[in-house]
């Protein structure tokens, strides 16, 4: 008797296009894959968080003050002693959860280098604080310091967002987007801890 022949159909085998496809998107996929993950945070993260903390604390500082209708004198004392003691906290809270962590002894230079971390917060202090003192030294009127002060705040905070909107879409009419839409949300903020103050 013959036997008989398994008839069902086979896959035609791949063509040397359709395997170069095949891997191509395979290739594309990961590439894809590689890019969204995203990359793994340094330092400078930490620069830029101190940056945006001490323009938040600075302008919602600045805002309370005006509001308790303070001097020219008092504003500039309270600004820059604020941010001082902010800056020490947040130095001190950085050494103490560092040894929580690593149970390490207190180390002057591991001090000395979260400071310099943290410094960016009394640098984002800088401007608005210029502005309060030429008021204070009679440039101009307190109302109108004080009013440039707010305004080199928020600035700052639009500033961030634009930054920010720009690295991640690259185009420029999303940045400003999101820097417009960080800059009401960073208001928001002031005015709770005008508020709360």
């Amino acid at each position: 008797m013959r036997r008989v022949s398994d008839s069902r159909p086979t896959d035609p085998p791949a063509t040397t296009a359709e395997a170069t496809a095949a891997r191509g998107e395979s290739a594309d996929a990961v590439a894809t894959s590689t890019r969204e993950q995203a990359p793994p945070l340094d330092r400078t993260a930490g620069h830029y968080t101190a940056a945006v903390y001490g323009s938040i604390l600075v302008t919602a500082l600045i805002a309370a003050l005006q509001h308790q209708h303070a001097t020219a004198g008092a504003l500039v004392g309270g600004v820059a002693a604020t941010v001082g003691v902010f800056w020490l906290a947040h130095v001190w809270a950085g050494m103490v959860g560092e040894r929580i962590v690593a149970g390490r002894r207190f180390d002057w230079r591991r001090a000395g280098r979260i400071a310099y971390e943290e410094w960016p917060m009394v640098e984002s202090a800088g401007p608005p604080l210029l502005a309060l003192v030429l008021a204070w030294v009679g440039v101009y009127d307190l109302d109108t310091g004080t009013t440039l002060a707010l305004v080199i705040g928020v600035a700052h905070l639009v500033g961030w967002g634009v930054v920010i909107g720009r690295r991640t879409y690259g185009s420029w009419g999303v940045s400003i987007a999101t820097g417009l839409v960080d800059g009401v949300l960073g208001v928001g903020i002031i005015l709770l801890e005008t508020a709360i103050h």
